[in-house]
């Protein structure tokens, strides 16, 4: 959810694995976020501490992918 509007609701079953959350951040969460921030507008994203979104290869795509965290 953001300013620009809300993103798709993706319903997970069980707990989500890192190259899950990872393909959900390419194929939901980027393509939003290029529509919605199309200038180059800053924006930053917010996420839980959850084991998916803190491990170090969703940190590196975050990074690779110049999206900026909420501390």
């Amino acid at each position: 959810m953001s300013s620009k509007g809300t993103g798709r609701l993706d319903v997970v079953i069980r707990m989500m694995r890192q190259d899950q959350y990872k393909d959900v951040l390419q194929n939901r969460l980027n393509p939003p976020l290029e529509e919605w921030f199309p200038n180059g507008e800053s924006d930053i994203f917010m996420q839980d501490g959850f084991p998916c979104h803190t491990a170090r290869s969703i940190k590196v795509f975050l990074a690779e992918q110049n999206i900026l965290l909420l501390d």
